[in-house]
């Protein structure tokens, strides 16, 4: 999700600041290499803008500076927002999932907003070492796919904003290999690195 701070009297800026005046806006991310800084980069490859990025340790870094007012925009998760949303403190300006957020049914995602096919979420999966038999695998696979099902479970992860997903372990793994592709190739063509 992308956010900015609140503002009760906005200025008026330039019809287009990011395309005017290329740089002046600056975002803030959770460390050079998270998935909010490629998330930004993937954000100014589609719409053709140029931000200044700003990293920080963490999350808690950047929402301070952003709600201060120092950072004009971030990227975080919805979990990491969903307070100082709720608070007022910041302000949604889009998710960047494919389909709007049960958690921000309001807020438009990124390709609603001219930038169709855009996406990027933020996901948990679950690994094996290698040669694990492949029995054991479709019945961990399985096991999850249960759990996850189950209602009370499905009620916590959504009181911490996750919605889960599931499925066969083909899926995940095509998932996976699509991940690391397509931020690969936004890491290529940005010269974003990991600390």
């Amino acid at each position: 999700m992308l956010a900015s701070r609140t503002t009760t009297t906005p200025a008026a800026p330039a019809r287009y600041p990011a395309r005017d005046r290329p740089g002046s806006i600056a975002y803030a991310s959770l460390g050079n290499g998270s998935t909010s800084h490629l998330t930004m980069e993937a954000l100014q490859m589609a719409s053709g803008i140029k931000l200044n990025h700003i990293p920080f340790k963490g999350a808690a870094e950047a929402q301070t500076q952003v709600i201060a007012g120092g950072i004009q925009v971030m990227s975080d998760t919805i979990p990491g927002l969903l307070a100082h949303l709720k608070s007022g403190r910041l302000r949604a300006i889009g998710v960047a999932s494919a389909q709007r957020s049960p958690f921000a049914p309001d807020v438009p995602t990124i390709a609603e907003q001219n930038y169709p096919g855009f996406e990027s979420v933020g996901w948990i999966g679950m690994a094996a070492p290698a040669k694990t038999p492949p029995a054991v695998l479709d019945r961990l696979n399985a096991e999850i796919g249960r759990m996850l099902a189950n209602a009370e479970v499905q009620q916590r992860l959504a009181s911490l904003a996750f919605v889960a997903v599931g499925g066969s372990r083909e899926q995940f793994g095509a998932f996976m290999k699509a991940e690391i592709e397509k931020w690969s190739e936004v890491a290529r063509k940005t010269g974003a690195k990991a600390d």
